[in-house]
């Protein structure tokens, strides 16, 4: 029984610490992001986003709305495991993280840099910074 109760106190008093030292910073979330692409793990790839994320063309052109329309984007190549990217350069400010990367399909690659928001451990908005990003594929007037 004492030993139970020692048990308790002591994590009690280590949960604090223990909680600072799991959290996550908001380029965990991109880490994962682009670790999954890599892996061609599309629920991992999903997980990575808020249910709503908002996927867009800098400053103010939306793309589309949610891991589903994510999953229309990268769910074929990330099953054909045809697409992985290289991080050059990261910028960390705030919730927000600027990654210049470039993403590689079979048929070519692009280099591009992205703004992602992030809060409670997930990307809550992606905006591309280039002028093409696949507009065949990521356009929502599809």
């Amino acid at each position: 029984m004492q030993a139970t109760a020692t048990t308790a106190l002591v994590a009690l008093w280590l949960a604090p610490a223990l909680a600072v030292a799991t959290e996550l910073k908001p380029v965990d979330a991109v880490d994962a992001r682009v670790q999954a692409l890599n892996d061609h793990d599309l629920e991992a790839f999903l997980d990575a986003h808020a249910p709503n994320v908002a996927i867009g063309v800098y400053p103010d052109r939306e793309l589309g709305r949610g891991r589903e329309h994510l999953e229309f984007i990268f769910g074929e190549v990330i099953a054909a495991k045809a697409v992985s990217v290289e991080i050059h350069r990261v910028i960390e400010a705030d919730s927000f993280v600027i990654v210049e990367s470039t993403t590689t399909f079979r048929d070519g690659s692009e280099t591009g840099v992205a703004v992602y928001e992030v809060r409670n451990g997930r990307i809550q908005s992606i905006r591309f910074v280039r002028d093409s990003l696949r507009a065949n594929r990521v356009s929502v007037d599809e």
